[in-house]
């Protein structure tokens, strides 16, 4: 997902480079939403097991907020963050030809969205 996010903000900030463009890593937030992960005994008990390490809605909507209003990352695009800080992406998942390959399924798949 890195990879196809990555060149996704590095393409969005060269076409539209009155932009910026970056990829918010989401973490894991104590919502509803987890109800339409399916109704299952499973789901039930790995939900109640995960529960404390996940984040607050504040906490987990944090990073998001502080890209879209800090006057920090202003200037800055096709960054990765995490809890409201720049992360680095390993070089392993930054691949030229699958970042190609994500990107014209993109652009055929919204190309009728886009005129």
């Amino acid at each position: 997902i890195c990879t196809g996010l990555s060149l996704f903000c590095t393409r969005l900030r060269s076409l539209y480079q009155c932009m910026t463009v970056n990829t918010c890593e989401p973490g894991s937030a104590v919502t509803d939403l987890q109800r339409v992960s399916g109704n299952t005994m499973l789901m039930r008990i790995l939900t109640i097991l995960w529960r404390p390490m996940m984040w607050s809605v504040e906490k987990a909507a944090a990073t998001s907020i502080f890209l879209a209003t800090s006057e920090k990352v202003d200037k800055v695009s096709g960054r990765f963050f995490g809890n409201c800080k720049e992360k680095k992406i390993a070089a392993k998942w930054i691949d030229a030809d699958v970042q190609q390959r994500i990107w014209d399924f993109c652009e055929a798949a919204c190309k009728d969205y886009l005129q």
